[in-house]
């Protein structure tokens, strides 16, 4: 598009800006007559009145412009080369490519490359990578990624970009974050900006900015936790999902009973350690605690939350005890605010 016609309409337009100029045009203001008094500046009063609508529908197109780039149908991402070796579909990426559905992406030792997400956003693949594009419609955007490393940047509506993994999925909320998976299904996802939600199978767990989780083989999610929480809580962190994964791992009585003790002394440790911002993991763990457990962490919570956490517990404290989803619901709201 000619930036000539972006400014006095003597260039060329872009079909893109034609289609744009059309969804806009019921906008349009209508002229007006005269002004039936004079100002002393004129054109000075005019530029002023004009600004704030400019601004206005400056940000207006920019929303447009953006709703028309991600309706256009994409059946493709764009794959450029960073650095070292990569391959699409076996090939040698040489420069810049496209990555079709279920065409392979992999990355050698020392391949990087950029991934263009449709027009909503970014992923850079790290070293030693396999990932897969899956669907790629203005309603979804999904990958997935088998092994290694990945950091994206989205922006876009909540659940537009989805990663999917063997233990787990990555459903953006609208962010920026670092995900990382082992050859064993194991692997951590790490918050830089905005939220995700990790899913398994109905389960799901939020991950916000500054916060991190791991995943685990064979059970999913863990508990998120904050990356600056103190180190006596992240060691209990790190030793109750390693019981997580471990129970679902068990083939004997003997390895049940040894991995619900580890259970119960990361789960003592947890609670006695945990200061405000630390509700965030105390809240996850509600879902898979023991009535007597749900029971301690309320306690616990309203010990440590801000006023409206502790409000919230007092007004549904059968319902969170019995798991109820709306008091739930209602609880982490109320909590967000510390996290």
């Amino acid at each position: 598009m000619s930036e000539r016609y972006l400014w006095d309409r003597s260039g060329p337009p872009d079909p893109l800006m034609r289609q744009l100029e059309q969804t806009l045009a019921p906008l349009a203001g209508k002229p007006v007559g005269p002004m039936p008094f004079a100002f002393s500046s004129r054109r000075s009063f005019v530029m002023r009145l004009r600004a704030p609508f400019a601004a206005s529908a400056a940000v207006l197109a920019f929303f447009a412009w953006q709703s028309l780039l991600a309706s256009r149908p994409q059946s493709a991402w764009l794959v450029i080369a960073a650095s070292g070796n990569a391959h699409v579909n076996k090939s040698p990426l040489r420069g810049a490519a496209k990555v079709g559905i279920n065409e392979w992406l992999e990355t050698g030792a020392d391949g990087r490359v950029e991934l263009r997400v449709g027009q909503i956003g970014s992923v850079a693949v790290e070293p030693s990578s396999r990932m897969r594009v899956m669907r790629s419609e203005s309603q979804q955007q999904r990958m997935e990624l088998a092994v290694g490393e990945i950091s994206a940047v989205i922006f876009a509506p909540p659940r537009l970009f989805v990663v999917q993994t063997p233990s787990a999925t990555a459903v953006d909320l609208g962010c920026a974050y670092r995900l990382k998976m082992a050859p064993d299904g194991s692997g951590e996802l790490s918050v830089t900006a905005g939220w995700v939600a990790l899913e398994r199978r109905g389960a799901e767990v939020y991950v916000p900015s500054g916060a991190a989780c791991r995943i685990r083989p064979h059970a999913g999610p863990g508990v998120p936790w904050f990356r600056d929480a103190s180190e006596e809580f992240r060691d209990a962190v790190r030793r109750w999902d390693a019981v997580g994964a471990d129970q679902n791992a068990a083939t004997s009585a003997d390895a049940t009973n040894h991995a619900s003790e580890v259970s119960l002394r990361a789960f003592e440790d947890l609670i006695r350690s945990a200061v405000r911002r630390d509700t965030l993991t105390l809240w996850h763990l509600l879902g898979d605690a023991s009535s007597a457990q749900r029971d301690r962490i309320l306690t616990r919570i309203a010990e440590i939350a801000s006023p409206r956490g502790g409000a919230a517990i007092r007004e549904s404290r059968e319902a969170l005890l019995h798991g109820d989803a709306a008091a739930m619901s209602a609880l982490r709201a109320a909590l967000r605010q510390d996290w």
